[in-house]
């Protein structure tokens, strides 16, 4: 009997649980000072693509969690989980990563959907093709806000 197991791509809406335990796990097992995911990192985290799977996740959690308890931040920020954007995005470069363009995209996206629902979250998410707990994560980690109301 076969049995698949989808990769960590196909489940999008794992990453961000699965990053905060590896986190906390990592400051458990090297008695780091306590931190804890920003929506900027676990934005981050969930659109890079992870072709290690959860081993390559669990991995960059622990140096992240690491980098951050180091330079004395409670939270772990993208630069903690990929210094080499930070090193990518130096003075005088006004090209994009891959992944801050596509969370860019990203963002421009729901927010556009979104406004084409008028803000109906299960709506929007049909249309996109994602559960309605991913859209509300989505509307949280980029900081959407309906213009006009609520």
């Amino acid at each position: 009997m076969k049995i698949r197991m989808p990769s960590l791509c196909e489940r999008r809406d794992d990453i961000a649980a699965l990053a905060a335990h590896f986190c906390d796990k990592a400051v458990r097992l090297h008695d780091l000072a306590r931190v804890e995911l920003s929506p900027g990192a676990i934005s981050a985290i969930e659109a890079a693509e992870w072709p290690g799977g959860v081993r390559q996740l669990a991995g960059a959690m622990e140096v992240a969690a690491a980098r951050a308890a180091a330079s004395g931040a409670s939270v772990v920020e993208v630069a903690h989980v990929f210094p080499e954007q930070k090193a990518s995005g130096s003075a005088g470069s006004a090209l994009l990563t891959f992944q801050e363009e596509t969370r860019r995209f990203q963002s421009s996206l729901l927010n556009r959907a979104l406004t084409a629902n008028d803000w109906n979250v299960t709506a929007t998410a049909r249309a996109l093709d994602l559960t309605r707990a991913h859209v509300y994560n989505l509307i949280n980690a980029f900081g959407l806000k309906r213009e006009g109301g609520s």
